[in-house]
Order: C-alpha cells, then sequence, then structure tokens
C-alpha cells in the first residue's frame, strides 16, 4: 500500500524556533517599522551620503536585505550588504553606515 502525507507550512517548519509564528507576523512588522519611519526626522546630514552600508551576519543582515530588494528601483544611492568581519574598503565619512550584530 501507498499513503500519501500532506504537509502544510506549519508542518515543515521548527515550531520551537517560531519560524512559522515570525513568517505570520512579517508583514504586519513592514507595515509597522514603514508606519514609524514616517514620523522620523532625518537629519540634513543624512542627504549629503554617497553610499549606505548595512553590515551584518546571517538575520543581523536581513533588514538591509529586505531594504536593497525594495528599495532597487527607488534608491539613487548604492546599497551594500557586508557580511564581513570589517567594512568596506570605499566606505569613508560620506558613507550610512548602520552595523547590526547580535
Amino acid at each position: 500500500t501507498t499513503e500519501i502525507y500532506t504537509l502544510s507550512l506549519h508542518d515543515a517548519l521548527p515550531i520551537s524556533l517560531g519560524v512559522y509564528e515570525s513568517l505570520i507576523e512579517f508583514p504586519a512588522q513592514c507595515r509597522q517599522v514603514i508606519s514609524e519611519l514616517l514620523l522620523q526626522h532625518i537629519p540634513h546630514e543624512c542627504f549629503l551620503v554617497n553610499n549606505i552600508v548595512v553590515s551584518g551576519m546571517g538575520g543581523s543582515a536581513l533588514g538591509g536585505r529586505v531594504l536593497a530588494s525594495i528599495e532597487r528601483e527607488v534608491l539613487r544611492l548604492p546599497l551594500v550588504i557586508s557580511s564581513e568581519y570589517g567594512l568596506p574598503n570605499f566606505v569613508n565619512e560620506k558613507s550610512l553606515v548602520n552595523s547590526n550584530f547580535t
């Protein structure tokens, strides 16, 4: 006899890690971040940068990767995701750097 098993996404993801719940909550988290960003004051100095570097490894770089994919057609500055222990050689006083390590 042949048995057929059907697994849902919930069954396939490790429950103990909360992966399924994180995926379900992700759209709401994105909406919250966007609404909070709209309330922020952006200092004039931020408009003087030549490039943006998001520095992080593994999940710590995820926010930068999401930003890069969303803003690919809108962002007018180079956005680099750096997953190394050091910053790229081009980083200088005109770079906006976000380091995110946990």
